[in-house]
């Protein structure tokens, strides 16, 4: 044990700028699956690579059913009626939705 606190005392100036830091996880949630949303969701991973905070996409909301148990960037793609839910049970931070995505509104989208 003492052989190791040495090299840890030793190794403090690798520490600073050992690359695998513990990073300040934000749990979000992007609306949508649409390229924009899409685009934005590789925007943000690639973000993480160089930012001390790290958007961690947790779900992707899309109100089409044949979408759902879909996966992108590692998160479920989830109906509409999970989002209150899944922002309760995931500490979800933050809500992204993209312009021109959207969710479907039953009164004005209706044919």
């Amino acid at each position: 044990m003492k052989d190791f606190l040495r090299y840890w005392k030793a190794s403090e100036p690798l520490r600073k700028i050992w690359p695998f830091k513990s990073k300040h996880r934000l749990p979000v949630i992007i609306i949508g699956i649409e390229y924009p949303s899409h685009h934005f969701a590789s925007l943000l991973q690639k973000r993480n690579k160089t930012s001390p905070v790290e958007y961690h996409i947790v779900a992707f909301i899309d109100d089409n059913p044949w979408h759902k148990k879909m996966e992108l960037f590692g998160a479920k793609v989830h109906p509409e009626s999970d989002l209150q839910p899944l922002v309760q049970k995931l500490g979800v931070k933050a809500i992204f939705e993209i312009e021109g995505e959207r969710l479907a509104d039953p009164v004005t989208d209706s044919v």
